[in-house]
């Protein structure tokens, strides 16, 4: 074990699947050799194992997301589901960290991410030790590219493993007849990648430059020695995964070992594509991952912390909204009683006119009591009266009227008999000259021949009634 990874250990419930998967095998294996149960039993055994495998891991979630940091800067984000069984790409997708809107709307439901990790057996030089690495060779990751990437996908990352993962989940995955132990043969721009997995574990992974595929077997012949001669370990894998390589591949086995070409969904057309997936697919297998630091938890809780923030802002702007609608729809409500009641109103002949009496009733009400507050010009018409008077001319009669829309005015009417038509005429001038009495007429003048031939007279005037 390498003095980088001081720490490292298998995680606990890994080691109890394996150990129950393991003696359900064997006990399987010899029930079909006494003959006990026969082998498309077995098969459907092994099948509906596989077929309940799948329904746990889609019952628990129903969206994978796997992130990688390609080589270019730009984050790929690979989609998957389970789907009757099977595992359906639902799309692959990439962006810059720059963006950091599309970072947050592409992975606000979490998503694993895959680091590119160093193998080897002792590098002092290597930090941040995996978590679940396997005895011989460990992986590890150098601090300065895992604090860059997960500064910029912070508090939207719920896992980080190793990105080589996927050397074991696809195979896992989308092989027809998965084995238990085999070589995994990636190649890529000039590189092959070869990783080894026992027991549906991630033991170690190897790359070496290889200018053209016909070298891939000489590749997994170095890994073959170093496993049996340098690890001293003989569980090496009979069985061989090559990722679709192209037309380069004609070989059907592998320095000795069963190939099998493996063929990846369209989707998985390119190396970050299938890294991702790989990625995604980590939570259903035991993949080594890396210890989460205190500073990354710091980022969770304050990401946690601002989302409860925002929960709470958009609770009172939906309270407010609410408390908006509900006065706007209490308004309209009121409009429209107001409406339907001056309707009504408008209906009801008999209510209209004790609208108008009272209305008559309240206008002289005011009039008296304005007449009983305020001055008005009676005295001073009394005095005109006698002063402008003829000494042969005589009332006899003063009648007031309202003016109808006028509450400063009333209109009178004075009755009496004179001598002559001079003195008639005389009185009337006088009115006019008052300045408060206006539209001063002369309503009707006669003799009276059996009272000494007298003038009888009418006289109509306006009076502003009060004083200004």
């Amino acid at each position: 074990m390498g003095s980088c990874c001081p720490n490292l250990r298998v995680r606990p419930y890994s080691r109890v699947k394996y150990v129950l998967v393991s003696v359900v095998r064997h006990k399987l294996y010899l029930y079909c050799r006494a003959g006990k149960i026969d082998l498309p039993t077995l098969k459907l055994t092994v099948l509906g194992a596989t077929a309940l495998k799948m329904k746990t891991i889609s019952a628990n979630k129903k969206t994978f997301r796997g992130v990688i940091h390609a080589m270019d800067g730009s984050v790929v984000c690979a989609k998957l589901k389970v789907k009757r069984g099977h595992w359906k790409v639902e799309g692959v997708d990439s962006w810059f960290l720059s963006n950091t809107s599309k970072t947050v709307r592409r992975l606000s439901g979490g998503a694993v991410l895959g680091l590119r990790a160093e193998w080897g057996v002792s590098d002092s030089a290597l930090e941040l030790p995996a978590v679940g690495a396997n005895a011989g060779m460990n992986p590890c990751l150098r601090s300065a590219e895992y604090n860059v990437i997960l500064e910029a996908l912070s508090g939207n990352v719920t896992s980080l493993i190793v990105e080589d993962s996927f050397l074991l989940t696809l195979p896992l995955a989308f092989c027809a007849n998965p084995a238990a132990s085999f070589l995994s043969v990636y190649f890529e721009d000039g590189l092959v990648t070869l990783g080894v997995a026992v027991e549906k574990k991630l033991e170690a992974v190897f790359s070496f430059p290889c200018p053209a595929v016909s070298y891939i077997e000489a590749s997994a012949a170095r890994v073959r020695r170093y496993w049996e001669h340098v690890l001293k370990r003989d569980d090496f894998p009979r069985k061989a995964f090559i990722f679709d390589c192209g037309a380069g591949w004609q070989n059907d086995d592998c320095d000795g070992l069963a190939a099998e070409t493996l063929i990846l969904p369209k989707e998985l057309s390119g190396g970050d594509a299938v890294k991702a997936a790989g990625a995604a697919l980590a939570p259903a297998y035991p993949v080594p991952a890396f210890r989460v630091p205190p500073a990354y938890s710091f980022r969770v809780y304050r990401s946690l912390l601002l989302k409860i923030s925002a929960a709470l802002l958009c609770l009172s702007v939906i309270i407010t909204s609410a408390s908006f609608l509900a006065n706007t729809r209490a308004g309209m409500k009121l409009a429209h009683s107001e409406e339907e009641y001056h309707s009504r109103l408008n209906e009801n002949k008999a209510l209209q006119e004790l609208n108008k009496t009272a209305d008559e009733l309240a206008v002289k009400i005011l009039s008296t009591k304005k007449a009983y507050t305020q001055s008005t010009r009676w005295g001073t018409v009394l005095t005109l009266l006698s002063e402008i008077k003829p000494d042969d001319l005589f009332l006899e009669r003063l009648g007031t009227d309202h003016v109808a829309g006028a509450e400063n005015s009333v209109r009178i009417a004075l009755s009496g008999w004179a001598r002559t038509e001079t003195s008639v005429t005389e009185f009337i001038s006088g009115l006019q000259a008052s300045g408060f009495i206006t539209n001063v007429s002369l309503s009707s003048m006669e003799r009276d021949a059996r009272n000494g031939n007298i003038c009888r007279f009418r006289i109509l005037c306006t009076m502003q009634l009060y004083n200004d």
